[in-house]
C-alpha cells in the first residue's frame, strides 16, 4: 500500500507539472575492486580515499565478473532542509547486494525498500552534514550491471513511475498479442497457431524472469535457480521458434527442408538445459555457451528461409527481417551483459524491443498466412466436388460390374462346399499321424539327458535311449512286454506322490533334485515335470532328468574356498589391529617428540617482551618440524634466527634439534654476533656433528638460513642468509635482499671453507622485517593449482603494513589457507615478523 501511495503521489506530482524543490547537497562516488576477496565492512574504511578510485558517472557495467565492489556513497548536505533521498541500483538479477551506513569505525546494515524490479534503499543527510554510505556487490560470474541512481525521495519515485510505465506497456503489448494469439488459437484449432502462443508464453517467462520479478516478489527465493532457469529458457526458445516457422511453411505447400544441422540444433538444446540444470559449470563459461548457442540457433533457423524459391518474396523478406531484428537484438543484449557496451536506454531494453517487433512481424506473416489457406481451401472445395461427381460414376459402373461378379461367386460357393467334406476327412486321418509325430516333437531322442513321457495317471508312455541303459530294455522292448511302469515306482524322490497329484490339480510344472547311487558314486539328478495341457485337459507328464553332479562339486569347492576366505579375513582383521597398535605408539612417539621441540623453541612471549610488534607463523607439515626459528639477547643486539633443515617430519627433526644446539654454541657461548661469521662457523660444525669427513661415503644433509643481528644501540639492522632472503620495509619502500647461494650442508665442497656475505641498513622505528621459509612460497593452490610464490607473499605483507604485527600475522595465515584450499600441505610453513 506504500508504495502504491507513493507511485500515486509521483503520478499526480507529473499530471500537475510540478517541480520538486533539490537540496543543495553534493553526491560523490567511489570505486574500490577487491579481485582477492580480503576485505571486510568493518575495515574497508580504512583503505578510504588512498586505495579508492572516485567515478564520473553513476552508470556502471562490470560485465561477467566475480570480484567484489566497494562503492562509497560520500553525500554532503550544504542546505538547511534535511536531504531525504533514495539510492536505486535498476537491475534486478543481482546475487549479492548490502548497503551500509558508515559512523565513526563501523558499518551498520542497512533494510532494502522491497520493489519489484530494483534494489532500493532510503538514505539521509542532516542540514550542513556529511554522510557517506558503503555498496558492497559481489559478482558470481552473472552479468554484474550497476545503473546507480541518488536523488531526493519525489525525484526517484517520478522515475519509479516512469519505469513502472515503461514495463506495464512492454508486458502490456506481449499480453496484448498473447490473448489475440489464444483467440485465434480457439476459433481456428490451427497447430501453428499453438505453436505460436507456447512461444509468445515461453517470451513471457522469459522476460519475467530475465527481469527478476520471480525472485523479488519471493515467488523463487533461490538466486541461483532464477539464473538457470533464465538461460534453460533460451534452449526452449530457439526449438519453438523454429517448429512453428517449419509449420508457417509446411502448411502453405512449401518445401522447407530440415537438414541435419536442425536434428543437431534440438539434441544441443536438450543437452544445454542438462548442462544447466546439473550446476556443474560456473555462471560465466554457462553464459557463453548459451550465446554462442543463441546466435548459432537463429542462424541454423534463417538459412532454409534464405533457400526458398517460388514464394512470396514480401512475406520471405518480412520473416527475414524479423530473425535480423532478433539476432541483432540478442547480439546488443550479450554485448550489454558481458561490459563491451555501457549501459543506456537501447542496451537495456534492446532485446525487449527486439522481440515486440519480431513477434509483431510473425502475427502479421500469421495474417498473410490465413488468407492464403483461405484460398487455397476454396479452390481444394471446387475440386474436391469435380472429383466426388467423378467418383460417383465410377462408383455405379462397379457396382453393376459386382452384381455380375456375386453370381458367379454363389456357384463357387457350391463347389468349395463338396470340396469342403472331402478335406474333413482327410483332416481326420491327420490328426492320427500328429497324435504319433506329438511324442516324437515334445522329445528328443539323441539328448544325454533321461527324457520319458506318462499318461495322467503316471503310467510310462514313452523314453528316450539314455532311459533304455537304466531300464535295461529299448522302447521297442517295452512296448512288446506289455508293462506298465508307474513314475511312483521308479522315482527316488521321497515326495513324488504329492508332486504328482499336484500336477494333476495344478497343472504346473515342478523341478525338484535327487541323489542317486550308481557305480558305488553319487550321482545328483536334477528333474522337471511339465504338464501338456490339451483343450483344458492334462494329456501328458513329461519327465526330463539332468546329471547336476559337476554342478554339486562346484558348489562344494565354492563352500570350501568361502571357508577359507573367511580364515583369511580374520587373520588380515588381526594383522590390521597389530598396524594399528603399532601406529599408536608411533604417533604417541611423534607427540613427545613434540613436545621435547616445542620446549627448544623460543617462547614467543620472550620475543615480544622487547619489541611487541613481533610475530611468529609456525605451521608445521607434520607433528614434528624440520623448520625451527632462534632468539637470543647480547646486550643491545638482538639476534632472530629463521632456519629450514633438510626434509620434514622425523628427519627434520633431528636437524632442528642439532641447529638449535650448534646455534647456542656458536652464539651463547661463544659470544660471537657477526652474522656471516655465524653462518661460516654453523657451516663448519654441521660437517664436524654429522662425521661427513670421507669424500667417498657423505651425506648431503644441511639447512637454509636467515640470520638477522638488530643493534639498538647503532640503530643497524644487519643480515646474511645461507639460500633464504629478507624482506625489509622502510619508509612506505620494500627492500628484498636476497641470501648467499652457498647451502649450510654436510657435504664436503673443498678444503676452502665458503664466507657469507653481510648486508647493514639503518633502522628507525616503524621499520620491520620478515625471515621466511621456503615452505609458504611452494605451497600449491589456487583455481590453477599452481605455487604461491614469492610476489604473492610480497604483495599480501605490503598490503596488510597499515596493520598491527598481530593483525598482519591472521591475514596473512588466511591468505595461506585460502589459497591452499583442499591441498595438502606440501611442506613446513615458518614466517617471522618485527616492527621496530
Amino acid at each position: 500500500m506504500t508504495k502504491l501511495k507513493n507511485l500515486l503521489i509521483a503520478g499526480c506530482l507529473i499530471l500537475c507539472g510540478l517541480q520538486t524543490t533539490k537540496a543543495s547537497e553534493t553526491v560523490e562516488l567511489w570505486l574500490l575492486e577487491d579481485s582477492m576477496h580480503i576485505y571486510q565492512p568493518d575495515d574497508i574504511f580504512r583503505q578510504f580515499p588512498s586505495r579508492f578510485t572516485p567515478l564520473e558517472t553513476f552508470n556502471l557495467n562490470f560485465g561477467l565478473s566475480t570480484n567484489e565492489y566497494w562503492l562509497v556513497v560520500d553525500i554532503k548536505n550544504s542546505s538547511e532542509k534535511e536531504y531525504n533521498g533514495r539510492l536505486v541500483v535498476d537491475y534486478g538479477l543481482l546475487k549479492n547486494i548490502t548497503l551500509f551506513e558508515i559512523k565513526g569505525v563501523s558499518a551498520y546494515k542497512i533494510k532494502q525498500t522491497p520493489s519489484s524490479h530494483a534494489y532500493i534503499y532510503n538514505i539521509a543527510a542532516a542540514p550542513h552534514s556529511k554522510r557517506q554510505f558503503l555498496l558492497h556487490v559481489k559478482g558470481e560470474g552473472t552479468p554484474a550491471i550497476l545503473p546507480i541512481k541518488i536523488d531526493q525521495f519525489n525525484n526517484i519515485l517520478q522515475n519509479e513511475l516512469k519505469h513502472t510505465f515503461q514495463l506495464g506497456g512492454f508486458y502490456g503489448i506481449l499480453l496484448f498479442l498473447f490473448l489475440i494469439i489464444l483467440l485465434v488459437n480457439l476459433s481456428s484449432r490451427d497447430r501453428f497457431f499453438r505453436l505460436l502462443l507456447i512461444y509468445t508464453l515461453l517470451v513471457l517467462i522469459f522476460f519475467g524472469l530475465r527481469d527478476g520479478f520471480a525472485m523479488r516478489l519471493s515467488i523463487i527465493e533461490n538466486y541461483d535457480l532464477q539464473f538457470r532457469l533464465v538461460l534453460i529458457m533460451l534452449p526452449l526458445l530457439i526449438p519453438m521458434l523454429e517448429q512453428f516457422l517449419y509449420k508457417y511453411f509446411r502448411d502453405l505447400t512449401v518445401s522447407f527442408p530440415r537438414k541435419n544441422s536442425t536434428k543437431a540444433l534440438h539434441l544441443t538444446s536438450a543437452l544445454l538445459i542438462l548442462i544447466v540444470a546439473s550446476g556443474l559449470l560456473p555462471y560465466k563459461i554457462l553464459f557463453y555457451i548459451s550465446a554462442a548457442y543463441v546466435i548459432i540457433g537463429i542462424l541454423i533457423i534463417v538459412k532454409p528461409v534464405l533457400k526458398l524459391q517460388n514464394f512470396s518474396k514480401i512475406t520471405v523478406l518480412s520473416i527475414l527481417g524479423s530473425m535480423g531484428l532478433l539476432l541483432a537484438a540478442f547480439i546488443i543484449d550479450i554485448l550489454h551483459k558481458t561490459g563491451v557496451v555501457p549501459n543506456n536506454f537501447l542496451t537495456l531494453n534492446a532485446l525487449k524491443i527486439g522481440f515486440l517487433l519480431h513477434i509483431g512481424i510473425f502475427i502479421l506473416g500469421a495474417i498473410e498466412r490465413f488468407q492464403l489457406l483461405r484460398v487455397r481451401a476454396s479452390e481444394f472445395n471446387r475440386k474436391l466436388s469435380d472429383l466426388v461427381k467423378e467418383k460417383t460414376a465410377e462408383i455405379n459402373q462397379q457396382n453393376e460390374e459386382l452384381t455380375t461378379q456375386t453370381e458367379q461367386l454363389e456357384l463357387q460357393k457350391e463347389e468349395l462346399e463338396s470340396q469342403k467334406e472331402e478335406l474333413q476327412t482327410q483332416k481326420e486321418i491327420l490328426e492320427n499321424q500328429n497324435t504319433e509325430l506329438e511324442k516324437l516333437n515334445l522329445a528328443a531322442s539323441n539328448t544325454e539327458n533321461v527324457i520319458y513321457i506318462f499318461n495322467p495317471d503316471g503310467k510310462l508312455l514313452w523314453f528316450n535311449e539314455s532311459f533304455s541303459s537304466q531300464l535295461g530294455m529299448s522302447f521297442k522292448a517295452y512296448q512288446q512286454s506289455n508293462k506298465q511302469i508307474d513314475i511312483r515306482d521308479i522315482s527316488s524322490y521321497p515326495e513324488i506322490r504329492a508332486v504328482v497329484d499336484r500336477i494333476s490339480n495344478k497343472r504346473e510344472s515342478i523341478t525338484y533334485e535327487t541323489p542317486v547311487s550308481m557305480k558305488n558314486k553319487e550321482t545328483w539328478f536334477q528333474t522337471t515335470l511339465t504338464p501338456i495341457i490339451e483343450e483344458g485337459n492334462l494329456k501328458y507328464i513329461v519327465a526330463i532328468d539332468t546329471d547336476i553332479s559337476r554342478l554339486k562339486n562346484y558348489e562344494k569347492k565354492i563352500i570350501d574356498q568361502q571357508e577359507d576366505f573367511e580364515k583369511q579375513k580374520n587373520l588380515a582383521v588381526k594383522r590390521r589391529k597389530e598396524v594399528e597398535l603399532q601406529q599408536r605408539e608411533i604417533t604417541d612417539s611423534l607427540n613427545y617428540a613434540q613436545r621435547i621441540q616445542s620446549a627448544i623453541l623460543p617462547k614467543e612471549k620472550s620475543m615480544t617482551r622487547f619489541f611487541p610488534e613481533s610475530f611468529v607463523l609456525f605451521i608445521p607439515r607434520d607433528i614434528v618440524s624440520g623448520d625451527f626459528y632462534w632468539f637470543h639477547r647480547i646486550e643491545d643486539k638482538y639476534i632472530y634466527v629463521v632456519v629450514d633443515c633438510t626434509g620434514h617430519g622425523v628427519p627434520g627433526a633431528f636437524m632442528s634439534i642439532i641447529g638449535t644446539y650448534l646455534l647456542n654454541n656458536i652464539i651463547i657461548q661463544n659470544n660471537e654476533t657477526r652474522p656471516a661469521e655465524v653462518l661460516k662457523q654453523l657451516n663448519r660444525k654441521l660437517k664436524i656433528s654429522l662425521k661427513n669427513t670421507d669424500p667417498d661415503n657423505q651425506t648431503n644433509d644441511g639447512m637454509d638460513v636467515a640470520l638477522v643481528v638488530l643493534d639498538k644501540a647503532k640503530d643497524t639492522l644487519t643480515f646474511a642468509g645461507a639460500l633464504r632472503p629478507l624482506f625489509l620495509f622502510q619508509n612506505g619502500k620494500f627492500i628484498q635482499q636476497k641470501g648467499d647461494k652457498i647451502p649450510i650442508t654436510s657435504a664436503i665442497a673443498g678444503n676452502t671453507m665458503a664466507n657469507f656475505n653481510e648486508y647493514t641498513y639503518e633502522i628507525n622505528k616503524g621499520d620491520s622485517f620478515y625471515l621466511f621459509s621456503d615452505g609458504i612460497v611452494d605451497q600449491f593452490g589456487g583455481s590453477r593449482n599452481k605455487k604461491f610464490l614469492t610476489k604473492r607473499l610480497k604483495q599480501v605483507i605490503f598490503d596488510s603494513q597499515m596493520y598491527d604485527m598481530g593483525e598482519q600475522k591472521k591475514i596473512i595465515q588466511k591468505s595461506i589457507i585460502h589459497w591452499k584450499g583442499d591441498i595438502a600441505q606440501i611442506d613446513d610453513i615458518l614466517l617471522l615478523g618485527v616492527r621496530i
